[in-house]
């Protein structure tokens, strides 16, 4: 219900509150920093990485 108002964002298997709700508690850097990325950004980021040195352990990732 939460989720349908706008009220919480899920990128499981984290919760943490919306962009708006952020902004009005003035706890936007807070949102932003649980926010991270999406995954196309992260997946890029790993291609990089093991095109640039051919392979990577787990805990780098």
């Amino acid at each position: 219900m939460c989720r349908k108002l706008g009220v919480i964002e899920v990128k499981m298997p984290n919760i943490f509150i919306s962009s708006k709700v952020a902004e009005s508690l003035d706890k936007k850097e807070e949102y932003v920093k649980n926010k991270g990325f999406d995954e196309e950004a992260y997946k890029k980021w790993i291609i990089s990485y093991l095109e640039t040195y051919k392979n990577a352990k787990n805990r780098i990732l």
